[in-house]
């Protein structure tokens, strides 16, 4: 990589990861936040067909890509798992939170997980996977330094909900989404893993920490 192909990453990777999401959070309104996840997700697959790279990702190379039926085995089981950890962790912690974004508002809810795949999880795939492992990745020294760095910058794309849950949870999501994007290479695969845990967390009770501008519509 030339250095000023280098540079340029950079600078696309500060502003991108790093910049946009304190925009948001601080200078954007709520429901703005969406159609600039789209116009984030426009700009990578821009970037992605328009500057094709040259050299391997370093977050791809020598990685074996799986079939997909195995793959969504791993990943169906491995939900399970997280499913009953959160389920869990949520009575622990929160027990009266037990199902209450459809108990108290199963209009909205029903919005959300019907909408949540396409609106921001399509979105995000295309930025904090695709465009990410094949773009900036090779900047990082290591395979498993790039891995910590692409879950932080999707932990921190999570700022504007203004709370540790929203950024703990991604960043634990984050690992698991590069992973089976590596092994895979399949969006779709990616938005349903994704999906699968976002529904998930809407749905069982932790959907207060990640629902952005909508916190009032909860209180009806």
């Amino acid at each position: 990589m030339r250095p000023t192909e280098k540079t340029q990453r950079w600078l696309e990777f500060l502003f991108l990861y790093v910049a946009v999401p304190v925009l948001v959070t601080y200078c954007i309104p709520p429901g703005v936040a969406i159609p600039v996840l789209w116009g984030g997700a426009l700009f990578a697959w821009g970037l992605l067909k328009l500057k094709p790279l040259v050299e391997e990702p370093l977050l791809l190379k020598g990685e074996a890509q799986i079939p997909a039926r195995k793959a969504l085995t791993g990943i169906l089981l491995r939900f399970v798992i997280g499913a009953a950890l959160l389920t869990a962790l949520l009575l622990l912690i929160h027990p009266g939170q037990l199902l209450e974004f459809p108990r108290t508002n199963p209009k909205l809810w029903g919005l959300v997980f019907l909408g949540y795949p396409a609106l921001s999880v399509f979105p995000q795939v295309i930025i904090y996977r695709c465009l990410f492992i094949r773009r900036y990745s090779s900047l990082f020294a290591s395979k498993r330094a790039a891995w910590v760095i692409g879950a932080l910058v999707f932990a921190w794309a999570h700022l504007a909900f203004r709370n540790p849950v929203a950024l703990l949870f991604p960043f634990i999501g984050g690992f698991l989404f590069i992973r089976t994007y590596r092994q895979t290479r399949s969006i779709a695969l990616n938005v349903l893993e994704h999906s699968l845990y976002g529904c998930f967390l809407f749905t069982i009770g932790w959907g207060n920490y990640f629902l952005y501008g909508t916190q009032a519509l909860l209180a009806r």
